[in-house]
């Protein structure tokens, strides 16, 4: 028969009250004197380094809003700033000057800027409008256009149509229908599109003196740019003629006051002559170098009187002659008066030319064609025109028979009435001289009036505007909006700054571990290893040591043993290495198996044991089957050592797995039992390796911490927050247990890069040659 095996009994040590408490330990406040001397957070060269690390994000996101900012500037209406400058207060000519009955002010820096007022008023603008005829653009009515509304864009016009007329149904049937609003006429409905013309003008008008300077600039900006510079034009062009036409109306005002002036003067003047003259009559005081004023006045009387015979025979002879003319029936047209008319003569060109054309017409036509009858009617208008005036010349020459035989009488009358002496009075002579000084004093001022009224009238040809168009403007080439370059380096500059700000914020907000600093400053622990993300094997074993001996992860490993080994400390248990991680998923597991691993490499005796209560792992990194006897069957006596003892050929590393009845029987296992294992394996091996469960799920852990010689924290990078691993680690303190450091599990070369400032390219090469 084969002898039944008995399970050896495990030696059970003396049940200590108390695990002694790690020497220079004395809590977690020690964490704040390992924390190095960097500067923190606050140091510039740090957040260099921290946007350094994001230096992608930050490009990333300052060409993202660069590309939308010159799409944005692409979707933008472009418009054109068309600029003319006109200069005020010109010099007037000399003369100008001289007569102009208005005192010409000094233009200064005021005055500038109150006609800058005047040109940028809604008056100007008004005028400029409808002198362009801005209601027939579409940049001034959008009445004109033809793009369709952001509602047609999205083709919601029906919808909107639709959802109008039912809310106006609605509303309808409630009865709470407002009346209609009242219908505007054509006159107010025109007058409200020259307003809005007007209003949108006024806000592509700038107007601005320059500085220091009677220069006045004048910019409009429009989306057409001949139209901006033909409005700046205008309105320069307008206002230089609204200044000579103020100094041409204020001229005008001058002269109207005058000329009223002067028929005062004149009729002072004529009664003053007319006094003289009356009293010349009245006392005889005639103005004559001969003694004998009758003798005079007789042969002046007889010469008219013969010219008055001669004048009335010659206008009987030509009346007499007309009149024998027509009793004859003769061609009035032949006489005298009618040879010599330019009425006659004009009508009879114009009626030799209609015979002409008609002699044309009708070569090409019959004598009914309309063309025909429309040339002998004018024909017979131009004879009757002719006719008629013929008439008014032989009542013209009766007329003048009359107009003469009156005259004849009326000389034969002042013959008769001749006086035969003249008063001599010397009275009278005084009287006269006296009032002929005051005709001569009114005479002389209705002169000087007369010639100022003269000046007046000849200084309006002279007067020049005030202003002129000194640079005309041109039409735009580029367009003045919108300011592309400039919206591209500010859109790129605050995405610039705005970035950085997120990048800080991020960098604020990440609560994990990124570097050994991190680690000491928040945790007041050595970093013993920083181990790459290395790629498992198509089996899923941990077998990465074995298979690249000389990558940066195996490196990683043998540093971490000989940091360990460098520590030199006697813990309760000699040998015993435990791998902790606050939270599952930290690589705890395989950083366990590779140490083990690593340390049988270099010749020593190790045994791994998977003491993870909750979730074994253990067995599938070393790729063998799941067993029923474990750990928790050998504390129980129910197996041997050597019957749950694995060892891995291509490592040589002994495993002692659990099972799953321990799963059952994890908390009835006592930290006795634990301990008298733990110390049975050091005994056997040179390191004995323990993968536990995450300290956040299993408090028993904290008891199996305090038995072994070494504790290693493993802790994912980049992946675990700060305040649980704190939290867990304040755990472990405060019930005496000895940290010997932390390792920083699954770090990314690549990105560690952006943190480390050594070793990172280390890491970077034996990831890309291993990994």
């Amino acid at each position: 028969m084969r002898e039944e095996r008995r399970a050896p009994q495990l030696p059970m040590p003396a049940e200590p009250d108390r695990v002694p408490e790690p020497a220079g330990w004395a809590g977690f406040s020690g964490a704040a004197a390992h924390r190095p001397e960097h500067g923190g957070d606050a140091g510039g060269w740090n957040l260099l380094v921290k946007i350094w690390r994001r230096k992608w994000l930050v490009l990333g996101i300052t060409a993202l809003a660069g590309a939308g900012a010159v799409a944005a500037v692409a979707s933008m209406p472009q418009r054109y700033t068309a600029e003319a400058r006109i200069r005020i207060g010109l010099q007037q000519p000399e003369i100008a000057e001289k007569y102009y009955p208005f005192e010409q002010a000094a233009p200064n820096s005021d005055a500038v800027r109150t006609e800058a007022y005047v040109i940028g008023s809604r008056e100007m603008a008004g005028r400029v409008a409808r002198r362009l005829q801005l209601d027939t653009s579409p940049v001034f009515n959008p009445a004109l256009r033809q793009e369709p509304s952001w509602v047609e864009r999205l083709g919601l016009g029906d919808a909107v149509d639709a959802a109008r007329q039912a809310v106006t149904a609605t509303i309808a049937a409630r009865g709470g229908a407002t009346p209609p609003a009242p219908a505007l006429s054509d006159e107010e409905r025109r007058d409200a599109l020259w307003e809005r013309i007007e209003m949108r003008l006024l806000g592509r008008m700038t107007v601005e003196p320059l500085s220091r300077s009677r220069i006045i600039s004048i910019a409009v900006e429009t989306e057409e740019p001949r139209l901006s510079a033909d409005i700046a034009n205008a309105i320069a062009t307008e206002y230089a003629g609204q200044t000579l036409a103020a100094k041409e109306a204020g001229t005008n005002r001058a002269r109207d006051w005058l000329d009223t002036r002067l028929e005062d003067l004149r009729s002072n003047v004529e009664e003053a002559e007319r006094k003289v003259e009356e009293y010349r009559d009245r006392h005889k005081l005639y103005a004559t170098r001969s003694d004998t004023v009758v003798g005079q006045r007789m042969a002046a009387l007889n010469q008219t009187q013969v010219e008055a015979r001669n004048s009335l025979a010659g206008s009987e002879s030509r009346l007499l002659q007309a009149e024998g003319l027509r009793t004859a029936g003769g061609d009035l047209k032949t006489m005298p008066a009618a040879l010599q008319s330019p009425l006659i003569l004009s009508l009879r060109d114009r009626r030799a030319e209609l015979q002409t054309r008609a002699a044309d017409l009708a070569a090409r036509y019959t004598s009914s064609h309309p063309s025909m009858r429309a040339m002998r009617q004018q024909v017979a208008e131009i004879d009757g025109e002719i006719d008629r005036e013929l008439g008014r010349l032989i009542e013209g020459l009766e007329h003048d028979v009359a107009i003469d035989r009156a005259n004849l009488q009326q000389v034969t009358g002042r013959m008769a009435e001749v006086e035969s002496e003249m008063g001599d009075s010397n009275a009278a002579a005084v009287r006269l001289h006296q009032l002929e000084r005051e005709a001569a004093t009114s005479r002389a001022l209705y002169e000087a009036v007369l010639l100022q009224s003269k000046e007046t009238s000849y200084i309006a040809d002279l007067m020049t505007p005030e202003a002129e168009l000194l640079s005309r403007a041109a039409i735009p080439l580029a367009p003045s909006y919108p300011p592309g370059k400039l919206i591209v380096v500010v859109a790129t500059m605050a995405a610039f700054g705005a970035a950085i700000l997120l990048v800080l914020l991020i960098e604020r907000l990440d609560q994990t571990f990124r570097t050994p600093e991190d680690v000491e400053e928040h945790l007041g622990l050595p970093v013993l290893a920083v181990l790459p993300r290395v790629a498992r094997s198509y089996s899923g074993r941990c077998d990465h040591v074995l298979r690249h001996g000389d990558s940066a992860f195996t490196d990683a490993v043998r540093m971490l043993g000989a940091q360990l080994d460098l520590e030199g400390r006697s813990g309760v248990i000699p040998g015993v290495t435990i791998f902790a991680s606050a939270i599952a998923s930290e690589g705890k597991s395989h950083t366990s198996c590779s140490f083990a691993q690593a340390m049988a490499a270099e010749g020593k005796s190790v045994v791994l044991v998977d003491m993870d209560w909750r979730q074994p792992t253990q067995h599938r990194l070393f790729g063998l089957p799941f067993r029923r006897a474990g750990i928790a069957e050998l504390m129980a006596g129910e197996v041997a050592l050597e019957d749950v003892i694995r060892r891995d050929r291509k490592s040589g590393v002994d495993l002692l797995f659990g099972s799953r009845l321990q799963r059952r029987r994890g908390d009835t296992v006592s930290l006795a039992q634990t301990r008298a294992l733990l110390e049975m394996l050091a005994t056997r091996y040179d390191r004995v390796v323990v993968d536990t469960s995450p300290l956040h799920a299993a408090p028993e852990v904290l008891h199996l911490a305090r038995l072994a010689d070494r504790v290693v924290i493993c802790t994912k990078w980049g992946a675990t927050k700060r305040q649980a691993l704190v939290g867990e680690v304040k755990h472990l303190v405060r019930a005496g247990v000895h940290i010997s450091g932390v390792v920083l599990t699954q770090v990314e070369p690549r990105r560690y890069r952006r943190y480390s400032y050594g070793h990172g390219d280390y890491l970077h090469r034996g990831y890309l040659a291993h990994g």
